[in-house]
């Protein structure tokens, strides 16, 4: 099974991703509602084989902040911004 970051501060939103993509394309998840527990995690090398994230987390561009964090680092991993 394939496992993915989730990023994003929207209670419900994590919810209906988490649910959906478990069952739809078996991909277990780590949700971070925080944008820099999840840049922690990538600092890490945890972020898995995907990351999934909303455009704007706590006001913040989420997708640019963790593209260059990915970056950075020289982690090829595909990052899917919503919204």
């Amino acid at each position: 099974m394939a496992h993915g970051l989730l990023v994003s501060d929207h209670i419900l939103l994590n919810d209906l991703y988490h649910f959906n993509l478990k069952a739809y394309a078996d991909l277990g998840l780590t949700r971070k509602e925080s944008l820099d527990e999840a840049l922690q995690i990538i600092d890490l090398g945890a972020q898995g084989d995907l990351i999934i994230t909303l455009s704007q987390v706590s006001g913040r561009d989420a997708g640019l902040e963790i593209t260059e964090k990915l970056e950075s680092k020289g982690v090829d991993v595909p990052v899917i911004v919503i919204g």
